[in-house]
């Protein structure tokens, strides 16, 4: 599979280029938008779940902890969603040419791939302000 995917790695990074344009020009903030819908999500589950309901954190700050949880469950929860519309939204390009067709869900899920670093990279930076883990 490998193999097969290596031969196909050009038309790979125009389908993910493209997604990347189509995501991030859509908007009018751009790539501020994969900071702001994670950190808005964070806002709403300290306000329900931090204040609302009173969940114990063990300890953590509730942000810091709603914010680690939600990042990587962004990833998987829109990389689904994307994976299961991605084929029947190309179906005119599917049936017109030969290529693998897991790239459209590997471009799919790249961007959001991206987005996961971008929010990781605010992870990392809520740790170090929080004092915890790698930034002790």
């Amino acid at each position: 599979m490998v193999n097969r995917l290596s031969k196909y790695k050009d038309l790979f990074f125009i389908f993910v280029w493209r997604e990347l344009l189509i995501r991030y020009k859509q908007t009018a903030i751009g790539v501020l938008w994969a900071l702001i819908q994670p950190l808005s999500m964070m806002v709403l589950f300290v306000i329900v779940f931090g204040h609302v309901l009173n969940i114990n954190t063990n300890g953590y700050p509730r942000s810091l902890f709603y914010f680690a949880g939600l990042v990587p469950w962004t990833l998987f929860s829109a990389s689904v969603n994307a994976s299961i519309n991605s084929l029947t939204d190309h179906r005119d390009l599917i049936t017109k040419i030969y290529f693998p067709r897991e790239l459209i869900i590997f471009s799919k899920v790249s961007v959001f791939v991206v987005d996961f670093l971008i929010s990781g990279m605010l992870l990392a930076v809520m740790l170090c302000f929080y004092n915890i883990g790698m930034c002790q």
